[in-house]
């Protein structure tokens, strides 16, 4: 049952869209009621639980090469230092998932 609600969900619930913006190194959130957050990658990289992640290394000029949506749940985001995260949208979009 709650496969089928997954797959129910992907066909109606509309995702944040990311984007990194390198020249004010930020990451925006556009949210599906146009509203916008915005998180930097730093913050954003906080919130991965992967053990190889080690918040104390990370080079000033961290930056996501690519973001990737993973079903509803989250994002995929590979870094310029070579980590790759798996990040819950419920970690840093606020108010997500939507009512």
């Amino acid at each position: 049952a709650s496969v089928d609600m997954e797959v129910q969900a992907l066909d109606t619930q509309t995702l944040p869209q990311l984007m990194y913006l390198n020249d004010k190194q930020m990451i925006y959130i556009l949210l599906p009621d146009e509203s916008q957050q915005q998180i930097s990658p730093r913050d954003l990289r906080s919130n991965c639980r992967s053990p190889a992640n080690d918040m104390s290394s990370l080079p000033d000029d961290l930056c996501p090469l690519d973001i990737v949506p993973m079903g509803n749940y989250a994002i995929s985001v590979r870094w310029s230092d070579g980590h790759q995260s798996l990040i819950p949208y419920r970690s840093f979009v606020a108010g997500y998932p939507y009512e």
